[in-house]
């Protein structure tokens, strides 16, 4: 699409100036850039004019995309659920881009749920469960940066979109470009109900009767919490109330709703102490010794814990699931054999080990909770009771609510447990080690290179695969490898086929001492990820193996062109 395209096309006059100015001053580079692909999240990039951005129009043409596909999928017009989180840049706002695609689904006679004010990104797949939704969209840019937005698609399963529903979306998409309405700059969308009020009734009577586990703790631990700017607080809140547990600190900075995220430069928790450090004020002040955290749109759940005066450990993703995993399975867990957990590929490996000396069934996925989500109710169709599943990138779903990661039940569930060990007499970092002493030190070292030049990020991985794969790097040899882009390979099955389906870009190298090393593109965002883990009986020495490992093999020899 061109500029001039563009101008015919656009519904939004700020970013229609902008295009004009651009071709007044013969600046048209912005439409030589790829048009944004409708892919693993739906959609996501930074919020501006033309079609690599996230805009009204690139929005409106998506909305008409998915109506179409779904009207060639289902055989009577159903009903969609639409929700949004509290970004804005200008004119743009992801309100805004919820009320575009709410527009285009009333008008071709859908009935649409539309929510009238923000909500935490698990109340959409909730509602579509609620309603029997052929479908619903969360718009948010989760944890990205403030000028960002996004586009997450979910289908009439409550799971986010996988194939070949993406597949098929993009191309409806491209073939449903021409804007069929018109939308105002302050245009208001008439749909027939608010659904908040029901669905949050719905949704907290929902955790408190299927994840609560025991009252609260006697002694209660005084609890720090922080939204990051997000739509989480007052979710939080209704959340801890609904478990009965004692109110939590507010990091008083973060509790509104702020795009412009202020005060932290990412918001995201995952980030560790840099994006955290407000919060460790705020406990220090109240004397608190827990921090609990939502990234922006409340669908993931970070944790740290003060181990001593003044420092604080950041529990990694993989940590959390151990812990909430294991309080799962004491407090849940009615017929192991019939129990199971399912986790991403690149995620730690602990929960399977405690699988397997309990007698469960634990199932890894392609990365990405909409894998997750569907494997799972692929589990609990086969009779299964999957009462935890996760991903390294602190993404957690507890019980069946939602078929994906839900940071509002996760943080007082989180809440709940610490509060019982807190009764023990035992903090989290504790109960940590004792599973770890009971099932073995499973240490990673996870992280990612910053990598904007695509056919570079390429370079890397086919010189990896180069005469049959690479041997080893830096003396450490490897003995087997899996490839799940296509047309696939894995060195450790009889026909040397993966068992995972294929076609991300993602390399699996299993090593002489048994670490693990996965190295993938990031969908979302332009990082090169790189996970890692090696099991041992001591944490120390564990984990000083696998960091000189990651040092000279991964950085110093797979990566070393990236860095």
């Amino acid at each position: 699409m061109n500029a001039s395209q563009w101008l015919k096309w656009d519904i939004n006059s700020e970013t229609r100036l902008q295009v004009e100015k651009m071709t007044e001053e013969d600046n048209t580079e912005l439409f030589e850039r790829p048009r944004i692909a409708f892919g693993t999240a739906g959609l996501r990039a930074e919020m501006g004019p033309g079609p690599s951005r996230m805009n009204d129009l690139v929005v409106l043409q998506a909305a008409q995309g998915l109506l179409a596909y779904l009207n060639s999928t289902s055989s009577s017009k159903s009903s969609i659920v639409l929700g949004y989180d509290h970004r804005k840049r200008g004119s743009l706002s992801s309100k805004r881009f919820a009320e575009i695609t709410a527009k285009v689904f009333v008008e071709n006679g859908w009935k649409v749920f539309l929510f009238k004010r923000t909500v935490p990104t698990p109340f959409v797949p909730f509602a579509i469960k609620n309603f029997s939704s052929a479908a619903g969209v969360m718009v948010t840019a989760s944890h990205n940066p403030k000028n960002d937005n996004g586009y997450k698609v979910y289908w009439g399963n409550a799971c986010q979109i996988i194939p070949p529903h993406d597949i098929g979306i993009a191309q409806a998409i491209m073939e449903n470009l021409e804007p069929q309405i018109t939308f105002a700059d302050n245009e208001q969308v008439d749909t027939e109900e608010d659904p908040t009020d029901l669905i949050s009734d719905l949704y907290f009577k929902n955790i408190s009767s299927i994840l609560k586990r025991r009252p609260a703790s006697k002694r209660p631990l005084k609890i720090v919490y922080t939204a990051m700017h997000g739509i989480g607080h007052e979710w939080a809140k209704k959340s801890f109330e609904s478990f009965e547990l004692s109110p939590f600190i507010p990091v008083p900075e973060q509790v509104e709703p702020d795009p412009e995220f202020p005060t932290v430069a990412f918001p995201n928790p995952e980030e560790g102490k840099g994006a955290l450090q407000l919060s460790f004020n705020t406990a220090k002040t109240h004397g608190a010794t827990l921090v609990l955290a939502n990234d922006p749109d409340a669908d993931r759940l970070a944790v740290a814990e003060l181990v001593s005066n003044d420092e604080w450990k950041v529990f990694t993703g993989n940590e959390i699931a151990a812990l909430l995993g294991c309080w799962e399975v004491e407090n849940y867990c009615e017929d192991k054999s019939k129990t199971a957990f399912v986790a991403s590929t690149v995620s730690s490996k602990f929960l399977q080990r405690v699988a397997e000396v309990e007698g469960m069934k634990f199932l890894d996925c392609l990365t990405g909770f909409k894998w997750i989500g569907n494997e799972s109710l692929k589990l609990r169709e086969q009779g299964y009771d999957v009462i935890f599943a996760f991903e390294e990138a602190i993404g957690f779903c507890i019980g069946d609510n939602v078929p994906d990661k839900d940071g509002i039940s996760a943080v007082s569930v989180f809440a709940e447990m610490a509060n019982a060990l807190h009764g023990q007499g035992l903090t989290c970092s504790q109960r940590l080690v004792q599973l770890q002493e009971q099932y073995g030190y499973f240490c990673s070292n996870n992280h990612y290179i910053v990598s904007h030049d695509t056919a570079k990020n390429h370079q890397v991985f086919d010189s990896l695969r180069a005469d049959g794969y690479i041997k080893e790097a830096a003396g450490y040899k490897i003995v087997n490898v899996r490839d799940l882009k296509a047309p696939g390979y894995d060195s450790q099955t009889k026909d040397n086929k993966p068992t995972l389906p294929i076609g991300e870009n993602m390399i699996t190298f299993y090593f002489e001492n048994s670490c693990v090393v996965t190295l993938r593109m990031s969908g979302t965002e332009p990082k090169l990820k790189y996970y890692t883990e090696l099991r041992g009986d001591s944490k120390i020495e564990t984990q000083k193996a696998l960091d000189e490992l990651v040092d000279k093999a991964v950085l110093g020899c797979m990566l070393k062109s990236l860095r």
